[in-house]
């Protein structure tokens, strides 16, 4: 009966001292206690490709594709910031980092016409714990020379941004 005991006590014991088990789904630190996403773009245009598009233009389509394409989620503000903004070092603000440079050729970087446009996406917040070693893969658009630069982006940003940022924070794609 005492050895009994002595082992109940010793696994309660053990059980009481165990760490508990790691949730399945627990997002990596970067994305713990996000309560606002906060969109900062740069924008080249190399040899004059894609005109005179500016950074807040690449921006705000970068809202709308947020906008237009995530469904549920937390609820997370989504903001345009500007360099120097406060809201940058901000604890709780997970910054989404979208360069685009576009160069002028054709698919083969030589023919006359279309553009080439890179896309790549880094994340920041202000807690050096919160460092995330690769970002999302970037992406590369062929684009026609039409004046609907948006519709031909569309697709590849959708991705950078649902890769990047928006599934790891929970939301799902329209």
């Amino acid at each position: 009966m005492i050895h009994l005991l002595t082992r109940l006590l010793l696994i309660g014991f053990v059980a009481m001292t165990a760490p508990p088990p790691a949730e399945a789904n627990t997002p990596i630190p970067l994305f713990r206690g996000v309560q606002q996403v906060g969109l900062l773009c740069q924008f080249d245009s190399l040899d004059g490709a894609m005109g005179a598009i500016t950074a807040a233009e690449f921006c705000e389509f970068a809202l709308q594709r947020w906008t237009d394409a995530f469904a549920g989620g937390p609820k997370i503000e989504i903001v345009l910031l500007q360099p120097n903004d406060g809201r940058i070092v901000a604890p709780a603000t997970l910054v989404v980092t979208l360069y685009g440079v576009a160069r002028a050729g054709g698919p083969d970087l030589n023919a006359p016409g279309g553009s080439v446009l890179a896309l790549a996406m880094t994340l920041y917040r202000r807690n050096p714990a919160n460092d995330l070693l690769f970002g999302p893969a970037p992406e590369a658009v062929l684009l026609s020379g039409d004046e609907d630069w948006r519709g031909e982006v569309a697709p590849a940003l959708t991705r950078l941004l649902f890769a990047g940022a928006a599934e790891r924070l929970g939301f799902g794609m329209r």
